[in-house]
């Protein structure tokens, strides 16, 4: 899978390659009228693709599957192609002190029907509701909150740095 940026490290990380454990996420890249399907969380004031951790027995298209249908209601769910992926070297939210490196795959999917979302407790907390999009716009919003103090907190910063990357290529590529 092609590479969409180089390392993503976080601020204050001095050693790239040391790291306590390896987490790897999903995401869907679903696209309509020009538009993309968006995570817009109230508790941060941003947009991030659906998607999440590869649990240990999953592999990432599983993981996908399963992601999409609790974060967007999503059914009928296809992997069209492999878009790219991004590597990030991140401070731990729990563990002062800990760092880890997220390998994050992207996928162009097809949606048959979305129903209800079945959110975590945590994705509940951050307010996590499913939006279309132009990419466009939701870089521009992006770009413009991503100093802000609730991007900053440790662990939280490459979040919207690879969320970003991410949006530059659709925008770049034209993808429809």
């Amino acid at each position: 899978m092609r590479k969409l940026s180089e390392i993503i490290v976080e601020d204050g990380i001095k050693n790239k390659h040391s790291y306590n454990w390896v987490r790897k996420a999903s995401r869907g890249i679903i696209l309509k009228d020009n538009k993309v399907l968006m995570i817009y969380s109230h508790a941060f004031n941003d947009y991030t693709f659906p998607g999440g951790g590869v649990k240990r027995e999953e592999s990432y298209q599983r993981a996908l599957y399963r992601e999409l249908s609790e974060e967007v209601g999503a059914r009928g769910i296809k992997i069209v192609k492999a878009f790219g992926q991004t590597l990030e070297l991140r401070k731990s939210f729990h563990h002062v002190g800990e760092q880890y490196r997220q390998i994050s795959k992207y996928f162009i999917c097809c949606v048959a029907a979305f129903g209800q979302q079945n959110l975590e407790q945590r994705e509940k907390w951050h307010g996590a509701e499913p939006v279309w999009i132009e990419p466009a716009k939701a870089l521009a919003h992006n770009e413009m909150v991503k100093q802000d103090d609730m991007h900053q907190r440790r662990g939280a910063k490459t979040t919207i740095i690879r969320e970003n990357i991410v949006l530059r290529h659709l925008i770049k590529e034209g993808i429809k």
